[in-house]
C-alpha cells in the first residue's frame, strides 16, 4: 500500500547501516516505485536492491519506456548513482 511504502522510505532515510534491500515480488506499482527510488537515490551505503517481480510494466506492455520521459530519467538517474557505489 501507499502506507507502507511511505513508511520504507523513512527507514531507508533514517538507516545509515542498510547494504542490502529485498522488496521482490510485492506487486508495487510503477509510482510508489519511483517515490521510493527518489528515496534511494540519495543513499550512499545501499548496494543492493531487488526490485524483481513488482509492477515496473503493464502486461500490455514489452518496455518499461512507456513510462513519462521525467519517470524514465528518474529510474535511468537512480540505477547510474547505484552502478557508481
Amino acid at each position: 500500500t501507499a502506507a507502507t511504502m511511505a513508511a520504507l522510505c523513512v527507514l531507508v532515510e533514517k538507516n545509515r547501516h542498510l547494504k542490502e534491500l529485498d522488496i521482490s515480488a510485492n506487486n508495487l506499482p510503477v509510482r510508489q516505485l519511483l517515490d521510493f527510488m527518489r528515496v534511494i537515490g540519495k543513499d550512499r551505503k545501499l548496494t543492493h536492491l531487488d526490485l524483481s517481480w513488482n509492477s515496473l510494466m503493464r502486461p500490455e506492455e514489452t518496455i518499461v519506456t512507456k513510462l513519462s520521459d521525467e519517470a524514465q530519467q528518474e529510474i535511468d538517474r537512480t540505477m547510474q548513482l547505484i552502478k557508481e557505489k
